[in-house]
């Protein structure tokens, strides 16, 4: 189960195309299983999906990756200055059924 602190929906990117933001963490807490979260998405969206991330680093932040689907690829984003991950995508339309496989995954919570 993934714990946010912020309903999760689907929105414009501000640099264009759409988003889904997890509000997952607080800020510069390092604990925030960003990357066993993004595993855990990829795997809810298609079994055989494939996560792209660069090498883990010690205090990482600002990592960009992506997700492959088939045809489809996804583009990924987590931040331990803020404590979210961001999904995005060209097409609403995709974001909005990949929002649809992970609703039951997500839990909204306050004590994060």
């Amino acid at each position: 189960m993934i714990k946010v602190h912020s309903p999760v929906e689907v929105e414009a990117e501000p640099s264009g195309g759409w988003q889904i933001t997890l509000w997952a963490g607080t800020a510069f807490d390092y604990s925030t299983p960003f990357r066993s979260m993004l595993a855990e998405i990829a795997h809810f969206i298609e079994p055989e999906a494939a996560l792209e991330l660069p090498p883990i680093q010690e205090h990482e932040d600002f990592i960009e990756g992506r997700i492959h689907v088939g045809d489809l690829s996804l583009r990924t984003y987590y931040e331990y200055a803020l404590g979210y991950l961001a999904i995005m995508g060209d097409s609403e339309h995709d974001l909005s059924l990949l929002l649809t496989k992970l609703e039951p995954h997500i839990a909204l919570v306050n004590d994060l």
